[in-house]
């Protein structure tokens, strides 16, 4: 079967992958990185608040999708100033993503978008045949204006624990699996951040109450 050539519509059972990255341990240190369980971190774009994925099939993983996005995708972990281990995907139905809801928040709704990538040199040579370090399965997902990069990553982290399979760089192409219950709860997790930040200010405010009290 020839390599999926995927137009700018994402049909609602693509597989829609968002890459995992772990920070590279010193060499011969024990624990390499390996998936455990979706964070935060996972989600939290540094370079804007769209959050980058990649189309991975049209219902299931596509072998020669993850072997045309595998060498690109290792070599964007350990280019990083900070080298990070490539460990796969953690990948959704995109009808998950478009569909998420909360009744609490009415205006929060994912859109998600084709955003092909090609390198520089290869537009300029052969604009209509992609190469190596193209990524014609490129998307990105974008939130609510007034959300942050940090809520949009909360939430999305939990529209993928709805239903996710974890697709690992090296082992073969897994079957997406059914709905998983994670007891995740964006609520909850809200009221904790919300805890979490409410304490740090509370001590940052005795700490500068300290320093002048010592001026």
């Amino acid at each position: 079967m020839a390599k999926w050539s995927p137009g700018t519509d994402i049909g609602p059972n693509e597989a829609i992958g968002r890459r995992i990255y772990e920070p590279v341990k010193l060499k011969g240190a024990d624990g390499q990185p390996e998936f455990t369980r979706l964070r935060l971190e996972h989600f939290l774009e540094k370079r804007g608040r769209e959050a980058s994925v990649d189309r991975l099939g049209r219902t299931n993983v596509e072998k020669a999708v993850k072997n045309h996005l595998r060498p690109q995708a290792v070599e964007s972990g350990t280019g990083r100033l900070s080298p990070h281990a490539m460990l796969g995907w953690v990948i959704t139905p995109a009808k998950r993503i478009t569909g998420y809801k909360d009744p609490d928040i009415p205006e929060l709704k994912f859109t998600l978008t084709a955003d092909p990538i090609a390198s520089a040199v290869q537009a300029a040579a052969a604009p209509q045949s992609p190469g190596a370090n193209d990524n014609p399965y490129h998307a990105h997902i974008a939130g609510p204006e007034r959300f942050s990069a940090q809520q949009i990553a909360l939430y999305l982290r939990h529209a993928f624990e709805m239903q996710f399979v974890f697709e690992s760089v090296d082992d073969p192409v897994t079957v997406p699996s059914q709905p998983i219950d994670t007891g995740a709860n964006p609520a909850t997790d809200r009221k904790a951040s919300a805890n979490w930040i409410g304490a740090g200010l509370e001590l940052l405010g005795r700490l500068v109450m300290h320093v002048r009290s010592r001026l």
